[in-house]
């Protein structure tokens, strides 16, 4: 067993034990080496992190992987699992959010025709288009679905809006305190630890959603594998994930945001993430690139590139938004000739 530290002489730092992965989780292949002596960029995690790569399947991973029972050390200070702030319930970027659900994704049952036509115009513009879908997690209204549970849900922000759209929502999430902030906060029916665990009936749950969890876990297949356990015949199960293979990762290397050492355990291209659908029994509707985070990740990588570091949009001006958008718009256009290079992946599969 390694001991992983960043700081072993000073002894205020906790270590993250790990153990060597030099073969690959999904395929068994043996890996090679992608980048080496990464740091936490995002919060302060210790160690320092390689991370492997398989030339059969495509899928990256952290080498050494970090122990499981260790993993709750790289959260303490993730700005996921903050507090959410308070909003005004009748503010216009939530409308305008509602009205774009209602457009793209057919909830405008629920909605004001007011708030529809304001988000008419916008749902032209592809990244508006696509954060949209994003903003209910690729699921469009379809008479009958009532029961979500959101894997991995945070703090609830997710399932607080897919609510106020007619689901009846539950949660899971690994980090209690987020989970507790869903439950006191927002009221929410949110469960701590995971989803393997929570006992769940079978065949309980219309939809099914994993945003930007399943590089978090120590195995992805045992976790879609529950997913679709607990997902009704007809059902649908969502899955985001950054891509491996986006504009953004070929632009900033080592720098890319999405690496995230080391709580980004796995790191999907598209095959790898299709491999490790099909290994968990699932049929696949739907895999395909999205431009959707394009230009957050530009700006936070952007960042980590000129201060090894990043805050998160704290501090980024005008300038450097503007570039983004730039470079979002690129990669929309780049997905146009190959539509695997956006931003991250969306699995829909049941």
């Amino acid at each position: 067993m390694k001991v992983n530290r960043l700081f072993p002489a000073a002894g205020v730092v906790d270590e993250i034990r790990s153990e060597p992965c030099p073969d690959c989780p999904l395929c068994g292949a043996r890996g090679a080496p992608l980048y080496k002596g990464l740091a936490d960029r995002i919060g302060t995690a210790p160690g320092r992190w390689n991370i492997s790569k398989c030339g059969r399947c495509g899928l990256a991973w952290v080498d050494p992987m970090p122990r499981q029972e260790d993993l709750g050390k790289a959260y303490g200070d993730y700005f996921m699992h903050q507090q959410p702030p308070t909003s005004a319930p009748g503010g216009l970027r939530l409308r305008l959010k509602r009205g774009m659900a209602a457009v793209i994704a057919g909830y405008g049952a629920s909605i004001g025709v007011i708030d529809c036509l304001l988000a008419v115009p916008l749902s032209f513009l592809p990244p508006v288009r696509e954060r949209s879908l994003a903003s209910v997690m690729h699921l469009r209204w379809r008479t009958g679905c009532r029961r979500l549970l959101d894997v991995g849900c945070a703090t609830g922000a997710f399932l607080e809006f897919m609510c106020s759209l007619g689901w009846d929502v539950d949660g899971v999430e690994m980090d209690p305190d987020a989970a507790r902030i869903a439950q006191e906060h927002r009221g929410l029916r949110v469960r701590a630890g995971t989803v393997e665990a929570q006992g769940f009936p079978a065949c309980t749950f219309d939809a099914v959603t994993l945003s930007h969890v399943i590089e978090h876990v120590p195995d992805p297949v045992t976790t879609l594998r529950e997913c679709k356990r607990v997902l009704r015949p007809g059902g649908r199960l969502v899955v985001t994930t950054p891509n491996l293979a986006s504009r953004g990762h070929t632009r900033f290397g080592s720098a890319w945001l999405h690496l995230d050492p080391p709580r980004h355990l796995h790191i999907f291209s598209r095959e790898s993430l299709r491999r490790t659908a099909e290994a968990a029994g699932l049929h696949i509707d739907e895999l395909r690139s999205s431009i959707r985070f394009a230009d957050g990740a530009y700006m936070a990588s952007r960042e980590i590139e000129e201060t090894g570091r990043t805050r998160m949009g704290v501090g980024w001006g005008p300038g450097v938004q503007l570039r983004a958008v730039v470079f979002q718009y690129a990669e929309w256009f780049e997905t146009l000739l190959d539509p695997e290079r956006g931003e991250e992946l969306v699995l829909i599969a049941n």
